[in-house]
């Protein structure tokens, strides 16, 4: 698949972090869902997923990308505190410098509350700092030990949980997801309730807004080629999106297309509602990874602005990320409406799609992902219905 292809991919935008509190269950939903104990992976053992220092890094062929705003911080605190002026360092392309120094990400992106970020010199006692206001802020998380660091040290940690007003439910079959390279994977997902309980329905369906939907299939209108779901209702701080659009070049081009799309649709004559009746499926998404920047630290990658740390190497340069997304961790709203006799409409993820987090009042996202394999997606078993209860996902420990 090329950055322009013509064939439209299934995208999901999720704007969301560490989900996993669930609601009450109602009669007649799935309620025997339980997420895998996940272990944190090095990125280096991931074969299907890049992480990104840039939201302007290029798509890679049949890859997952990830990219979170912790890392900008880090950099542009590094920045502010150490050289004041855009960071030179040896061996690096210009272009990923000026992506970094010009990233224009700063803590406004963030929800309130949800982040720490602090810099300066070790022998000014920064990481005794870090380790002492981290966990001030954030009890569960476990600071980190900055071994061997001798000179100047930039961190930042981000913990956010989204959760749905009401849970969705597990899908009722595994969804059959399509990779890039054409392979077909069953993984499990949530959406709609499939059954009966119209008043569960109702009040998952009452949280979606239609932000676009295209069709290119003549004869089977219901079946939505491109679109965009708002699904966290409006009482959340922060936008929960599905959507399906053409993979991109790479990220910002994702999210500038949503947005060009959204506008035409909000200024056309179309019907704005959801559709009655519709089908919501999206995949259960779960990773922890531990990622080592190479390209910007290691002996060869030496400070180059003028002063007290010019020729210094960078030693490290890190991204963990955790993320979940599951049946409780975003909310759905849409009516729904079995008197209609037509098909009904298909909003499925079943295909190549991107993660999203960004602040409802924030233009540029804190969090951005494609899935394009199954690597990072939870894989279905034989069923689906037999796993313990439920409990809320742990806040993962680390930075």
């Amino acid at each position: 698949m090329t950055p322009r292809s013509s064939s439209f991919c299934r995208v999901l935008l999720a704007l969301m972090l560490l989900t996993g509190v669930t609601g009450c269950p109602k009669q007649g939903e799935h309620f025997d869902y339980q997420p895998a104990d996940i272990r944190l992976t090095p990125s280096s053992a991931l074969a299907e997923t890049e992480v990104v220092p840039s939201l302007l890094t290029p798509l890679a062929e049949s890859q997952n990308t990830v990219w979170c705003a912790t890392f900008p911080l880090v950099w542009a605190n590094t920045v502010n505190t150490m050289t004041r002026a855009p960071l030179q360092v040896s061996n690096v392309p210009e272009a990923l410098l000026n992506q970094l120094n010009h990233s224009g990400i700063d803590e406004r992106l963030l929800p309130p509350g949800s982040y720490y970020t602090a810099a300066g010199r070790v022998d000014q006692g920064i990481v005794r700092r870090i380790q002492t206001e981290l966990v001030r802020q954030f009890p569960n998380a476990q600071p980190p030990a900055f071994e061997g660091a001798t000179g100047f040290v930039s961190y930042a940690y981000l913990e956010n949980k989204v959760q749905f007003a009401q849970p969705y439910s597990e899908t009722y079959k595994p969804i059959d997801f399509h990779e890039a390279s054409g392979k077909t994977v069953p993984v499990r997902g949530f959406g709609l309730h499939p059954g009966t309980d119209f008043d569960l329905i109702e009040e998952q369906a009452r949280q979606i807004q239609l932000l676009f939907s295209e069709s290119e299939i003549p004869d089977q209108r219901w079946k939505a080629t491109a679109f965009a779901l708002q699904l966290a209702g409006e009482q959340a701080d922060d936008d929960v999106i599905v959507a399906v659009l053409p993979k991109a070049a790479n990220l910002q081009e994702a999210l500038d297309d949503l947005e060009r799309r959204r506008q035409k649709f909000q200024s056309s004559s179309e019907e704005k509602s959801l559709p009655s009746s519709p089908v919501v499926m999206i995949p259960n998404v779960d990773f922890y990874v531990d990622h080592v920047f190479q390209e910007l630290c290691g002996p060869e990658h030496r400070i180059q602005n003028q002063g007290e740390y010019e020729g210094l190497p960078v030693t490290d340069a890190r991204q963990r990320l955790r993320f979940r997304l599951d049946r409780s961790g975003a909310t759905i709203v849409a009516q729904a409406n079995y008197a209609m006799a037509s098909a009904p409409s298909e909003f499925i993820a079943d295909r190549p799609f991107l993660i999203v987090m960004k602040r409802r009042t924030a233009k540029q996202p804190y969090f951005v992902a494609w899935i394009e394999t199954a690597e990072l997606l939870e894989q279905a078993g034989e069923t689906l219905s037999e796993q313990p209860a439920q409990e809320p996902l742990a806040v993962p420990q680390g930075d």
